[in-house]
């Protein structure tokens, strides 16, 4: 998950000026430094799987409600930032293609399923 991990460092470099009109939103640019950052495994991680059961359920309350700097892995927190992106328009369509080709070699978009 090496890649995943730079492909998420190098987002949260997007946007230094905080431009909100900039290729990728402040507050998402902050979550990828924040998670790039982070020590410690959370207490209640987010897990695919569980992230997956919120969108099958149509549970946009439980789904946008959980913390995504607490995905338990990297491919997991971009899957999650991809969907935030896409849900609210947080993002150039062109950083939500960069993230899904990322994606693509690690987790089915349809099913929300790790590839092997």
């Amino acid at each position: 998950m090496n890649g995943l991990s730079t492909l998420i460092e190098k987002l949260s470099e997007l946007n230094p000026e905080g431009d909100p009109h900039g290729s990728l939103d402040p507050m998402y640019t902050k979550w990828c430094r924040d998670f790039a950052a982070r020590a410690t495994a959370p207490e209640k991680p987010l897990t695919l799987e569980e992230w997956k059961a919120y969108r099958e359920a149509g549970d946009l309350d439980g789904a946008y409600g959980r913390d995504p700097l607490t995905a338990d892995a990297p491919d997991t927190f971009l899957f999650v930032l991809r969907d935030h992106l896409v849900f609210t328009a947080g993002s150039t369509s062109f950083v939500i293609n960069v993230i899904s080709s990322f994606l693509d070699d690690h987790v089915n978009p349809r099913t929300a399923e790790r590839l092997p």
